[in-house]
């Protein structure tokens, strides 16, 4: 038998095998191109994006709340959506606030959620300048963990407040969650 004849009976014999071959061989090529998709920005813009969005979040937190410290964030990532002009922000920081004043005791909080970032570019005398414009911050999960006694205010009948002091000791373990969504 030639050289030729057996190649043939070769690929009489294997075809199924070879089609199977060539199929994954492409489906290997298609999934390679589909997660290798460019990205609209470059790595420079999502670091200076997570760097200001650190120090916005940090200002406003302390603008309204001038009494917390050790504001510590412990995720933040930036991602292209599929708008080419927005990036989506994902976010985790915690901050302790003293409770009602006092030094000893104090309140851990833990809040979790995102943003949308968009793109505004403006025409000026230096050439187009890019700003980013935080345009949605939704907070999904807050967690507040006090640290010692807490002091409820239920009212009574006549309409004033009594006291009552529950010792966190006293309670079932675990963290009290509180959940909001909350859109400013």
């Amino acid at each position: 038998m030639s050289a030729h004849a057996n190649l043939l009976l070769f690929l009489k014999k294997n075809i199924l095998q070879i089609i199977a071959l060539a199929v994954l061989f492409l489906l290997l090529v298609i999934t390679w191109f589909f997660f290798q998709k460019k990205n609209v920005f470059p790595e420079g813009t999502h670091i200076a994006i997570q760097e200001e969005f650190q120090n916005i979040v940090r200002n406003k937190l302390l603008e309204k709340n001038p009494s917390a410290y050790n504001i510590q964030f412990h995720h933040l990532w930036t991602e292209t959506t599929n708008d080419s002009s927005q990036i989506r922000a994902v976010f985790s920081y915690s901050f302790n606030d003293p409770s009602d004043g006092e030094e000893d005791s104090q309140v851990d909080v833990k809040v979790e959620g995102s943003a949308l970032i968009n793109r505004q570019s403006s025409a000026s005398a230096q050439g187009e300048q890019e700003r980013w414009v935080i345009g949605s911050f939704k907070v999904d999960k807050t967690e507040m963990n006090f640290n010692d006694e807490v002091l409820v205010l239920s009212p009574t009948e006549e309409g004033s407040s009594e006291e009552q002091t529950i010792d966190l000791d006293d309670l079932p373990q675990g963290d009290l969650s509180i959940e909001s969504s909350i859109d400013e």
